[in-house]
């Protein structure tokens, strides 16, 4: 059986290239966990990863995600979150179903 293949979003936020992300450490952070993001869920690792390299803080704060069953969303969350407690060791994430 092969892995299914994802479309491209036909909606959302274009990566802007002015600002670092953290989107290749949660892609490495996936690798660790046994999981290789797919092309759309990198495409959310890079978006969302943004941040002002000026001040440190996430170009947004808050992200909303739709995406149909099965595809990705409990391994997209949780590289996000174990990359965020990776780079700052203090803080508390919180997950829920």
């Amino acid at each position: 059986m092969t892995a299914p293949s994802f479309p491209c979003p036909r909606f959302g936020t274009e990566r802007n290239p002015d600002r670092p992300t953290v989107g290749g450490r949660v892609a490495a952070t996936a690798e660790m966990m046994g999981r290789r993001l797919h092309p759309h869920q990198r495409h959310i690792a890079d978006v969302v990863g943004e941040y002002d390299p000026d001040t440190g803080l996430p170009a947004y704060p808050d992200a909303l995600v739709v995406m149909p069953r099965r595809g990705g969303k409990t391994v997209t969350t949780l590289a996000q979150l174990l990359e965020r407690m990776r780079r700052h060791p203090r803080v508390r994430t919180f997950y829920s179903a």
